[in-house]
């Protein structure tokens, strides 16, 4: 069933206001190919689908730059705490005081204790 040309391109239009990018994209690939779809019309298409698709991959080297900065913020705190939880066995904390005071898990405050008894 093949829907108007003005009902496709108000569906292409919400679902690119939406951020539904891969649908909008389609919908409008579709609109540039519809027969019935005037000259300006399938113009217009053509030109959203490229933005689209400018627009889309600046998001996703966004997201992929927050993702890495996420990852090393982890990897600080990581490390953070690692360095506190030696410092609180070099002062003589047991490993259930040391958990309660960091947080950590008994896994986590188990490692860093075989790396104090190593050195």
């Amino acid at each position: 069933m093949s829907y108007p040309v003005k009902t496709l391109i108000a569906q292409a239009a919400t679902l690119t206001d939406t951020g539904l990018h891969r649908r909008a994209i389609r919908l409008w690939r579709n609109i540039a190919i519809h027969p019935d779809a005037t000259e300006i019309q399938r113009e217009q298409a053509w030109l959203r689908v490229e933005e689209i698709q400018g627009t889309f991959v600046e998001i996703q080297k966004i997201a992929a730059q927050k993702k890495h900065e996420e990852a090393e913020i982890k990897k600080e705190r990581l490390e953070k705490d690692r360095l506190r939880i030696l410092d609180l066995f070099s002062q003589g904390y047991t490993p259930v005081q040391v958990r309660t005071m960091t947080g950590r898990s008994r896994s986590f405050v188990s490692e860093c204790r075989k790396k104090v008894c190593r050195t």
